[in-house]
């Protein structure tokens, strides 16, 4: 959106003795702006509904300086597209007018970062993206390792001041940025341990969390992901469900140890043995199948102490959390 035209609707009240606002006139139309300053309580008028145009060019609630949202639940939320300016962090309050589906972002760099967002429920594959440079349907299972599938629930369209869609001279690509956001009900998807926040670059979801960084798997749990360039959409994804057990453990008079992977990977992997400072003694191709796979792994010629065992995929990433014995 190049040269938005921003609305100041005459109708909008500001209140600078509470230094809050609310509005009579809630919708925001396409290619248009709602410049809000100040605390706005979402619960001031209770049945008011927050909303703006959600095509290819939406209309924005824009807050500037320190203007936040306060007071903001499943009933109370912003239904459609919130721009937020400038360098503080913030959170936005959006949903879908039935449910609240946060989005927190950490401080970006400059004055001029801006940042926008909204929540599209339903299935990223089916239910498209509206906004540029990457419109359009965003397949759940067009993912980049160790991803292997997106949650069908729905994800969060994400704009950058660096895109150009939210303006002129506005700046941010939100690199490094810390981005949270409040889940709905995973229970059926994955494991808390499983989930990852993920974006979509154009061609695939990635994986932004890096480790296990979800509060739970039920509604309204929290999952962070540091945001890198090039994201459009943000989603919830899984990794592979690996478990590992090691035994005996600890082990003593023995010169191997067996591992017991429970995996749904199929492929040739790598199995790894690193000592308690980090250092690779070992690397030894196996083949994994989908199901419980043994593995037995030599001992002999290592010394007392705390080693811990990696498996990875052929490409490299880590199928599993890892996992440690003790040689005594």
């Amino acid at each position: 959106m190049t040269n938005p035209f921003i609305v100041l609707f005459t109708f909008l009240l500001i209140f600078s003795t509470t230094n809050s606002v609310w509005s009579q006139a809630t919708y925001v139309a396409e290619r248009r702006e709602m410049a809000l300053f100040g605390t706005i309580d979402l619960s001031n008028e209770p049945n008011l509904k927050w909303s703006t145009a959600r095509g290819a060019e939406p209309g924005f609630f824009s807050l500037y300086d320190d203007a936040r949202f306060i007071q903001y639940s499943d009933r109370y939320s912003i239904d459609g597209y919130l721009k937020k300016v400038g360098n503080g962090a913030f959170t936005f309050p959006i949903g879908d007018g039935i449910e609240l589906r946060t989005l927190e972002m950490s401080k970006p760099d400059r004055i001029t970062d801006s940042y926008a967002a909204a929540w599209i429920g339903g299935d990223p594959g089916i239910h498209p993206d509206p906004t540029q440079p990457h419109a359009g349907l965003h397949p759940t299972r067009q993912v980049r390792s160790p991803i292997v599938s997106v949650s069908a629930i729905g994800q969060w369209d994400w704009l950058t001041g660096a895109s150009g869609i939210l303006g002129d001279q506005t700046t941010g690509t939100g690199a490094g940025i810390r981005i949270t956001v409040s889940t709905p009900d995973l229970s059926r998807f994955a494991d808390k341990n499983e989930l990852r926040l993920v974006g979509w670059n154009g061609s695939s979801w990635v994986d932004l969390s890096g480790r296990p960084a979800a509060s739970g798997n039920i509604s309204n749990s929290k999952l962070t992901g540091t945001m890198i360039p090039g994201i459009t959409a943000i989603g919830i994804g899984k990794i592979r469900s690996t478990q590992m057990v090691l035994f005996p453990n600890p082990v003593s008079d023995r010169s191997t140890i067996q591992l017991r992977v429970t995996t749904d990977y199929t492929g040739q992997a790598w199995l790894q043995i690193y000592n308690s400072i980090g250092q690779q003694l070992s690397s030894v191709s196996v083949n994994c199948v989908s199901g419980v796979n043994t593995f037995p792994i030599s001992i002999g010629v290592l010394e007392a102490g705390t080693y811990v065992v990696e498996l990875k995929d052929i490409g490299g990433d880590q199928l599993n959390a890892t996992s440690q014995f003790i040689k005594l």
